[in-house]
């Protein structure tokens, strides 16, 4: 029994859905019971099966459609839910703007407990092979794909509406030279072999792309796979190895070697030139970076006289892009590689009103000490601000603060804290960077008291 309803596991249950979750699941309800199911939308019916239950809550999936939603289409891709990448490939991309902004709106709503205004969604082109960087996990027969949800399953594909067609025939040369050369594909139960997957930047400037094998361990052979994967394909300006002796699959690592070339690419954003290196972070979509951004600063009506703090600043995108708008902008961000590519950065586009540190976000007073800071700019992980981030800002008191967020969820809980303390939502809007998938972008413009 759980929250006071027996649920049999063995039986079907007739629901509709009522609502979109965070994680693009179906919202609907066994009497008081939520049941989060898969590949269901909003007033469609359908007869499911639980799967797993817990205290408050339990999971389902469709066993049969009863009614289906008019914006339903044809599914792009085949693996999208088994791999957990495409929630959305299969209804209208109109409708998938109108359910991820109706999900922001909902998740801000129930935090800060009042109604907002509809919140306006922008995108923009391409809308198929936007990703600038691409990861994929190799399967020990040599084929490729992601990792199914919380598993180290692969959901093998020999293609994604995300992933370029140049980038595609790098992992699929790669994987012959990784063949042809023997080198083992890395088992997690066995806890054996090299190779677990690849890494690619892709420069949507000037379509020069960087690789960055995933390894357990260097091996000599991979010298010959840069050799001949550098010669079969000349846009490949970059080969490394990224080298994580455990069995995680965490992309970045300190231990980076680099085989050929240089590991970084060069993209465009608004007016401005940027190195991305393999370990820096950069939206996976340029073009949707520079709409991000250049709405972010248009939102912030910054003034010449400006001093500007960037918490999360990573690479500089959002520094060095609104530099000119304002007197004096100070980046800080946590990954050193990240602030070498910001000052890098700024060395090529010859800015010289921008200062980074390579220091926690949550230490920023260290950093500024008692300079005032006009406006606060802050696109944090997933995760969202942390208590010392956010306690420290509030005592800063900027007269405005711009809070990008890849999570609503986060980013409602960081606005109900901000609102408390004296912080009032102007303006919110969301951009669709990463089209059919279950992310977005929110940008929310905050004004004090």
């Amino acid at each position: 029994m759980k929250n006071n309803i027996v649920v049999d596991l063995k039986k079907e249950y007739i629901v509709k859905c009522i609502s979109i979750n965070n994680y693009a699941k179906g919202v609907a309800k066994i009497d008081s019971l939520l049941v989060f199911v898969d590949n269901l939308y909003p007033d469609e019916e359908a007869i499911i099966k639980i799967k797993e239950v817990h205290k408050n809550y339990a999971f389902g999936e469709v066993i049969k459609y009863l009614t289906k939603s008019p914006y339903r289409i044809d599914d792009e891709c085949h693996h999208s839910h088994d791999a957990g990448s495409c929630q959305f490939n299969n209804i209208t991309l109109e409708y998938e703007n109108k359910l991820k902004s109706l999900m922001v709106k909902s998740n801000i709503e129930r935090a800060i407990k009042e109604e907002i205004s509809d919140i306006e969604i922008l995108y923009c082109e391409p809308l198929i092979g936007y990703r600038n960087k691409v990861t994929v996990f190799f399967d020990n027969d040599y084929s490729f794909g992601y990792f199914k949800e919380g598993t180290h399953e692969i959901v093998k594909i020999s293609s994604c509406v995300q992933i370029h067609e140049e980038i595609l025939k790098v992992i699929n040369d790669s994987l012959l030279l990784i063949r042809d050369n023997d080198i083992k594909v890395y088992d997690y139960k066995t806890k054996s072999g090299i190779v677990k997957g690849i890494s690619i930047r892709r420069s949507s400037y000037n379509h020069l792309m960087s690789v960055m094998f995933l390894v357990s361990k260097d091996d000599y052979r991979f010298i010959d796979v840069s050799k001949r994967l550098t010669k079969e394909n000349k846009n490949v300006t970059g080969v490394s190895l990224s080298i994580n002796k455990d069995d995680s699959t965490i992309v970045y690592s300190k231990n980076e070697k680099v085989l050929y070339g240089t590991p970084y690419i060069t993209e465009k954003i608004i007016n401005n030139l940027f190195e991305i290196s393999n370990q820096s972070f950069l939206q996976v979509n340029t073009n949707g970076a520079s709409l991000l951004y250049s709405e972010a600063i248009k939102m912030s009506d910054l003034k010449k006289t400006d001093t500007v703090l960037d918490l999360y600043c990573g690479a500089g995108g959002i520094s060095l892009s609104l530099s000119s708008d304002v007197k004096e902008v100070i980046g800080l961000e946590i990954v050193e590689d990240a602030i070498k590519s910001a000052e890098r950065n700024k060395e090529i586009n010859k800015i010289d009103n921008v200062t980074f540190f390579a220091e926690d976000a949550k230490n920023f007073n260290q950093v500024i000490g008692s300079k005032k800071i006009d406006a606060l700019f802050v696109d944090p992980p997933r995760s969202g601000l942390s208590n010392d981030a956010i306690i420290n800002i509030i005592s800063l008191l900027p007269r405005k603060i711009t809070y990008i967020s890849c999570d609503s969820y986060t980013l409602a809980r960081d606005l109900k804290i901000l609102k408390a303390s004296g912080y009032e939502i102007k303006e919110i809007k969301c951009v669709n960077m990463f089209l059919r998938t279950k992310h977005v972008e929110t940008v929310v413009l905050l004004v004090r008291k």
